[in-house]
């Protein structure tokens, strides 16, 4: 016989959470929690609804909605916010995943997960202001994966406001996702920073060198990064570089006017 919850409630609530894997220990704090679920049951599809909100960190704001079946066959479809969280606060992590810690950030992603059929889909609206990031160890991770430093994604990526917004898409299956969602999830950043990096740019040979010209000689050497992500580089600097000086002269016209 089917065991049927009407209503389960939390008002109020806090939790701390607390990893002693890394080193030093993370933690995090949900203050002001609230969960509510309404017609959770035992019966295999049966949907419940999901509500959670909370304070997370102290600062920042967590809301989620929408429905599972964690019974039988998984179901889930959840959509939900992260505003303003701080970046630092999970250095324990990218220390040792990546190799970079997080000087300073601010994060706010909107997502939408669903799970259905054994596979699992997800969006993620990502914007990221004032990041700066800074080596940690001698061996980098994201170059490994992706092919460039993050301290050099980071400053091709920000815009003229100081800000970061990508789209992540994630999909696969939800077996694979269990044992190891890493390599996807490597995978779908570096198709990102790929597309966003080198889609303005269609150039030549001839064209690079009149960019290499306008931007001055390169500090990049070909021990880490090959000659077609230079040329991206090279050309990313040089737009923002003309773009700030357009700026700047517009500036200057309606000033004088």
């Amino acid at each position: 016989m089917p065991i049927a919850l009407g209503a389960f409630v939390i008002e109020d609530g806090y939790a701390r959470f607390i990893d002693r894997t890394t080193t030093p220990a993370f933690s995090e704090e949900l203050s002001k929690l609230a969960v509510r679920i309404d017609g959770l049951s035992s019966e295999p599809g049966k949907r419940a609804k999901v509500a959670v909100q909370a304070i997370v960190g102290g600062s920042s704001a967590l809301d989620l909605k929408g429905q599972v079946a964690p019974f039988g066959e998984l179901y889930a479809d959840v959509a939900g916010e992260l505003r303003n969280f701080v970046l630092p606060s999970v250095n324990p992590y990218a220390d040792s995943a990546i190799a970079w810690t997080i000087e300073k950030g601010t994060l706010d992603v909107k997502l939408h997960y669903t799970v259905e059929r054994g596979q699992i889909a997800a969006q993620n609206e990502i914007i990221v202001d004032n990041l700066c990031v800074a080596r940690s160890k001698a061996e980098d991770e994201v170059q490994k994966r992706i092919g460039l430093p993050l301290g050099l994604i980071v400053a091709l990526l920000t815009d003229s406001n100081n800000g970061i917004r990508v789209n992540l898409p994630l999909k696969g299956s939800l077996q694979s996702w269990a044992v190891d969602a890493s390599d996807a999830i490597w995978a779908a950043v570096k198709n990102v920073v790929v597309n966003i990096v080198a889609s303005p740019f269609r150039f030549t040979t001839s064209d690079y060198s009149l960019v290499v010209d306008l931007c001055g000689s390169s500090p990049l050497s070909d021990s880490w990064i090959n000659r077609s992500e230079r040329r991206v580089v090279c050309c990313v600097s040089c737009v923002k570089r003309l773009t700030a000086s357009k700026v700047r002269s517009s500036s200057s016209t309606r000033s004088a006017n």
